[in-house]
């Protein structure tokens, strides 16, 4: 049976995946968001139904989002911030770290692209 938590409680809740963001801020390969906020539902004790009722958006959204399978935006970035009392863009700064993470290694298996040269122009 899932305890509910009361999100209006002022305490401070000691969250043991703060230390796994600030490590996935550092790593080689950074976690994905979804699974650093996996971890706050579950502290939570939170089912995402519930989580996502908090927040005021569909199930399926969350679930996609916390399995990896879609980003996060900028919408959710807002209301994860008023829900969870992260700074607005955190979750954003972690999803931007992780589609550039991917991107570089994709990078690394297509064709080098060549800079452009830029000539100055002569002043008459």
């Amino acid at each position: 049976m899932r305890k509910e938590y009361d999100f209006n409680d002022s305490k401070a809740i000691k969250n043991p995946y703060t230390l796994k963001l600030k490590m996935a801020l550092s790593q080689y390969n950074p976690a994905a968001p979804g699974e650093i906020l996996a971890g706050w539902i579950a502290e939570f004790n939170l089912s995402i139904t519930a989580f996502a009722l908090h927040i005021d958006i569909g199930r399926g959204v969350l679930s996609r989002v916390v399995n990896g399978q879609s980003a996060v935006t900028a919408d959710l970035d807002l209301r994860l911030s008023e829900a969870l009392g992260t700074s607005a863009g955190h979750w954003l700064a972690l999803q931007m770290q992780r589609d550039l993470w991917n991107a570089k290694l994709a990078a690394k298996k297509r064709k080098r692209i060549k800079p452009m040269i830029h000539r100055e122009m002569k002043v008459a």
